[in-house]
């Protein structure tokens, strides 16, 4: 068991899944999500946003999780 791997891992899962709560809870205090919207229109600019900061790290963490359990370093 790799301890670094595993504390980024549940780190990244943590990140996304409290952006993912504070998403449907209270969207409007993303500071980069308007600037996002102004930029690529509302529709773009909101699943930009949504992959960036909820998708992608809750898929690394449990990369990063599964990794970390069977030993590998990355870190």
């Amino acid at each position: 068991m790799n301890y670094t791997t595993l504390a980024i891992g549940l780190f990244a899962l943590l990140f996304g899944i409290c952006t993912l709560f504070l998403r449907v809870k209270n969207p409007e205090k993303f500071g980069k999500l308007n600037a996002m919207k102004k930029k690529y229109g509302e529709k773009l600019g909101v699943t930009i946003h949504t992959i960036s900061y909820t998708v992608i790290p809750i898929i690394a963490g449990i990369i990063f999780i599964v990794i970390g359990l069977k030993g590998v370093a990355i870190f």
